[in-house]
C-alpha cells in the first residue's frame, strides 16, 4: 500500500493507562522514556525524532492541550513520511529525514470530536481512535510499568535478527496481511491508512507469535479493532456532504444577512450573503469561497456537484438597494429540507 505511516490515538480520561500502553508498545525496540515526545515539541524536533526513529514505532503523549490544527498538521506529517527540506544559512540544501511507522498519540479529548472546520476528513482519515474506558488494575499497572523499564529491547532484538534473516517470508506475510484485514472493511479506501496500520500489526504479532514473543492470536486482536475503524469509516462524510453541510451552517449562522423574497419581491437586509427566491437560491460566490477556505473545503473537489446542480459566474442583486455582485445559484432544496 502506498502509505508510509499513520497514528492511532488513545483517548481517554486520565489514569486509565493510555501512556503505559504505548510505552509498553515502545519498550519492543529500546527505552520507552528516550522514545516518545511531549506535545509542546517543536515541529523541527518532531521532524528529527520522527526521522531518527525511521521505523521504529512512535509516542506523543498528551496532546490534549494541542490546537486541533496543529494536531491535523501532526496527522499528515505522520503520514507523509517525510519531514521539511530547507536551505541553511550557509545556503546548503538540507534534507528533511523520512520515515515509515506507526505513531501513537494519546489525549484525553478524542481528537475524532474536534470541528470538521479544524480537522479535516483527510486528517481523520490518516488516524485511528481507541477510546480508553477501563483502567488497568493498580498492581498490574505498577508490574508493566516496571518490566518496560527494566527490559526494554530484549524482544525488539529478537524479533528484528528473524526480519534480517526472512525478509522475503516477512514482504509475503505483510501482503497477505493487508488482503487480510482488507477482507473485514469491503472496500472502504478512505480508511487506507486504518488498513495498513492494522496489517502491520496482524504481521508483526504473526510473527511475535510465531518466535514465542506473545502467547495470543494478533487476529483476535485486530478483529477486536476493526468495527471501531468501521464506523469511523460510517461516519465519513464525503466532500459534497461537507459543502452542503458547511453552506446550511454559514446560512444559518448569517440568517440576518439573507434576503428571502415574498412573492416575488425583493426586500432588503444589511451586507447581504445570499438571497432565497422561490425555488433558486443566490450565493455571494465571494464570501462563501472564503468561508469554504476557513473551513478547510475546497471547491476543487465538488465541482461535479456544482456542474450538475448550479449555475456559476451570474452577477444579480441579493438584497434591495445593494450592487450586482457574482453569485452562485443553487436548488433552494439542496440547503432547505421544507
Amino acid at each position: 500500500m502506498d502509505v508510509s505511516g499513520a497514528a492511532i490515538s488513545l483517548a481517554g480520561a486520565s489514569g486509565k493507562g493510555k501512556t503505559l500502553a504505548a510505552r509498553a508498545a515502545l519498550s519492543i525496540y529500546g527505552n520507552p522514556d528516550q522514545l516518545f515526545q511531549s506535545a509542546d515539541a517543536t515541529r523541527n524536533s518532531t521532524d528529527v525524532h520522527l526521522g531518527t526513529l525511521h521505523s521504529v514505532p512512535y509516542l506523543m503523549d498528551e496532546i490534549t492541550s494541542m490546537s486541533d490544527k496543529a494536531i491535523g498538521d501532526l496527522l499528515y506529517k505522520i503520514a507523509n513520511g517525510r519531514g521539511k527540506d530547507t536551505l541553511q544559512r550557509n545556503r546548503a540544501w538540507s534534507t528533511g529525514g523520512s520515515w515509515r511507522l506507526v505513531a501513537f498519540l494519546t489525549t484525553n479529548s478524542p481528537i475524532m470530536e474536534a470541528s470538521q472546520s479544524h480537522l479535516t476528513e483527510a486528517q481523520r482519515n490518516r488516524a485511528i481512535e481507541l477510546i480508553v474506558d477501563q483502567a488497568v488494575p493498580a498492581q498490574q499497572a505498577t508490574d508493566l510499568y516496571k518490566a518496560t523499564g527494566q527490559n526494554y529491547g530484549v524482544a525488539g532484538e529478537v524479533y528484528m535478527q528473524y526480519l534480517i534473516q526472512h525478509r522475503g517470508t516477512c514482504r509475503d506475510l505483510a501482503h497477505r496481511a493487508v488482503e487480510q484485514v482488507k477482507g473485514a472493511f469491503e472496500g472502504q479506501d478512505a480508511q487506507r491508512f486504518g488498513i495498513w496500520a492494522l496489517a502491520a500489526a496482524l504481521a508483526g504479532g504473526m510473527i511475535a507469535k510465531k518466535l514465542g514473543l506473545i502467547p495470543f492470536s494478533p487476529w483476535k486482536v485486530i478483529e477486536s479493532v476493526v468495527p471501531t475503524l468501521q464506523v469511523q469509516g460510517e461516519q465519513t462524510q464525503t466532500p459534497e456532504q461537507q459543502f452542503l453541510d458547511v453552506l446550511r451552517e454559514w446560512l444559518t449562522s448569517e440568517s440576518d444577512h439573507v434576503c428571502v423574497c415574498t412573492n416575488g419581491r425583493m426586500g432588503f437586509v444589511d451586507d447581504p450573503v445570499a438571497r432565497r427566491d422561490g425555488e433558486d437560491l443566490y450565493i455571494h460566490s465571494t464570501r462563501f469561497k472564503q468561508e469554504l477556505r476557513d473551513r478547510n473545503v475546497s471547491l476543487a473537489v465538488v465541482r461535479k456537484l456544482i456542474a450538475e446542480n448550479a449555475e456559476t459566474g451570474i452577477k444579480v442583486r441579493l438584497s434591495q438597494g445593494t450592487p450586482p455582485v457574482s453569485a452562485l445559484r443553487l436548488p433552494a432544496s439542496m440547503v432547505y429540507n421544507e
